[in-house]
């Protein structure tokens, strides 16, 4: 097995460390779950589909708020919750956790759902 340990470090200074690569992985799992948790109320713990979010069990991380922005209200020039159909839909979803272990709060944004929604972002 050819280890690239030293190579790596010496040869590339700006290469990812590998405290850098797990803080990635977590922040990956961070928004994968905003698909899954943004409509959960506060103190649920944050979960997802077919194990995306494996590092959360360990963490203990759980949902503080969760949002769903839908319209943009004529007369107003803040988004609001509002599940009619007035204004403009723009489906914008997320949550905020908290991960006692890491001593993090992370605001999470779903990606696009829609054509909509990718205009609206």
């Amino acid at each position: 097995m050819l280890s690239l340990h030293g190579i790596v470090s010496d040869s590339f200074p700006d290469a990812v460390t590998p405290q850098q690569l797990n803080s990635f992985k977590l922040y990956a799992q961070w928004s994968a779950a905003a698909g899954c948790n943004s409509e959960k109320p506060a103190g649920q713990p944050v979960t997802c589909k077919l194990d995306q979010c494996s590092m959360f069990d360990s963490h203990n991380a759980t949902v503080v708020a969760s949002f769903m922005y839908v319209s943009l209200q004529p007369k107003a020039s803040m988004i609001v919750a509002d599940q009619s159909n007035s204004g403009t839909v723009l489906d914008t979803r997320g949550f905020v956790g908290i991960d006692p272990v890491d001593k993090q709060i992370v605001v999470s944004f779903r990606g696009s759902a829609s054509v909509r929604n990718w205009i609206a972002k």
